[in-house]
């Protein structure tokens, strides 16, 4: 939720054209600015290559529901070669020679009338396309987002470290000068011990705050996926603590901006979308189907044969007998007869398809009466699904008003720390330098000196948290309300 919050500062940055790393950092040859390390890293995230993989899904989805409106349309073809008894295809009769066969058919089905399901579905992909593509940018809004954080961790632990390096080389320089003055009898040996182990100490604040640079180095690479062990260096921008003015968006106004341009909150109003053409279409399976299909098929045989009848011919044939009842014997009866001749062609193939072409149109009506069930719970659970993408809407918008109001008190808490923290640093600066200068005459105590020491150095380090910490408040706000945000003064 915290991540959320400051989403995007996600792009602290970020309103800067990032420039064109066409290739990646050569270890030492540059100083890689906010802008370079937070292209590579949207170049290189997993994150984000899988978020654009379910853009390319979602878009195949749409393109596939756009192509199921249109008739199926399938084509076919077959082929045989028989021998023993088998049946002649186009006679079926049966036969011992051998035959050659082949056949073509085509098939077409149209979907008349189905429920609008198929329109529903077209736009629910549409849908979850366009919210796919706010998730791709909410995912980027993350990653810019934590490189953000890292590299400003970056920044704030390289002052850390310049300050405990200034400490150490002012303890450093104290401890010449007392070593002067011990020699020369104008202050106890203790001091020069006292100091000695003071300067220890600072270097030990030293070791810790280059481990903690290093670390926050490191997990900077992570985020880039650049190797650990390759030279880095990030840009450090000036930052003018007297240009740092609090100008903090009221939360109301904030959020109101924020609700029209934030993708989290696009994505989910597509998806309350979607969950809506979701209904619908288990809406239609309860509905009456009505579909056409259309049928072509033709075929070919070796063996069969074209009859063509030619011209007619006379001639008498026997049509039976009778008895003559003399003798007993049959005596047959003749009939003169005229018919055309037949004479049995070569059949070719071109000619048999188109003669043996068979083609049938047919309507289907299919009404759903009983199905266990099945299409009504399927309605009822869609129904179901759409309260529930509903509810977390709403929650994504709840978060994200919660959010703001959290981050402006946190800007505003941080506005606050950070003009006291210059407060008491310029007082401890004013305190450290009255002690030393009593310690150097031998009116304050060593106890004292480190005292003032101690506390000035802390001081300065607070002052640094609490500045990055205004900077990266306010630059949330900044973001919510779609306004560039810059490192620059």
């Amino acid at each position: 939720m915290h991540k959320r919050l400051i989403l995007g500062s996600v792009l602290f940055l970020f309103s800067l054209t990032f420039p064109d790393v066409s290739k990646a950092q050569v270890a030492g040859d540059s100083i890689w600015t906010l802008e370079e390390c937070i292209d590579v890293a949207l170049r290189n995230n997993l994150i984000i290559r899988g978020s654009m993989l379910s853009v390319e899904d979602n878009r195949i989805a749409l393109g596939q529901s756009r192509a199921n409106v249109y008739p199926s349309l399938n084509a076919g073809g077959s082929y045989s070669n028989l021998w023993g008894r088998s049946v002649d295809p186009t006679t079926n009769d049966f036969s011992t020679q051998r035959i050659e066969s082949s056949g073509l058919q085509g098939t077409a089905n149209f979907t008349i009338y189905g429920g609008f399901r198929k329109r529903n579905t077209i736009n629910q992909n549409k849908s979850a396309l366009m919210a796919s593509n706010y998730d791709l940018e909410t995912d980027k809004n993350d990653v810019m987002l934590d490189v953000t954080t890292a590299f400003l961790n970056v920044i704030l632990d390289f002052e850390l470290l310049e300050n405990a390096r200034m400490q150490f080389n002012t303890t450093q320089a104290q401890l010449e000068t007392t070593s002067k003055q011990v020699k020369a009898g104008a202050l106890p040996y203790s001091n020069e011990l006292d100091l000695i182990a003071q300067v220890e100490s600072n270097k030990v604040q030293v070791i810790i705050a280059e481990n903690d640079l290093r670390l926050a180095e490191l997990r900077l690479k992570q985020l880039l996926l650049i190797p650990s062990d390759e030279s880095f260096e990030v840009e450090i921008p000036e930052i003018n603590d007297d240009r740092i003015i609090p100008d903090l968006v009221p939360p109301d106004e904030a959020y109101a901006t924020a609700e029209q341009i934030m993708p989290q909150v696009k994505s989910a109003d597509l998806n309350v979308q979607g969950a809506g053409y979701g209904v619908k279409i288990a809406r239609g399976y309860l509905d009456p189907i009505l579909t056409a299909n259309v049928n072509m098929y033709t075929n070919y045989s070796s063996v069969a044969k074209k009859y063509v009848m030619g011209d007619t011919i006379s001639f008498t044939a026997p049509i039976g007998y009778f008895i003559n009842p003399f003798d007993n014997t049959q005596v047959p009866v003749f009939r003169d007869i005229s018919e055309p001749s037949v004479t049995a062609e070569n059949y070719a193939i071109p000619s048999q398809f188109k003669d043996n072409l068979s083609q049938s149109l047919g309507l289907t009506l299919q009404i759903p009466i009983f199905n266990g069930l099945s299409a009504r719970s399927n309605y009822q659970r869609a129904k179901i699904q759409s309260e529930r993408v509903n509810l977390q809407a709403q929650q994504i918008r709840l978060q994200l008003r919660q959010n703001i109001e959290l981050a402006y008190n946190n800007a505003l808490a941080a506005s606050q720390t950070f003009e006291a923290s210059k407060k008491q640093v310029t007082s401890l600066e004013e305190s450290f330098r009255a002690t030393q200068k009593s310690y150097d005459l031998g009116a304050r105590s060593y106890f004292d000196y480190q005292v003032a020491s101690n506390n000035l150095f802390r001081a300065r380090s607070d002052l640094l948290r609490a500045k990055y910490n205004f900077i990266f408040t306010q630059k949330v706000l900044d973001f919510y309300v779609g306004k560039p945000i810059t490192l620059e003064n």
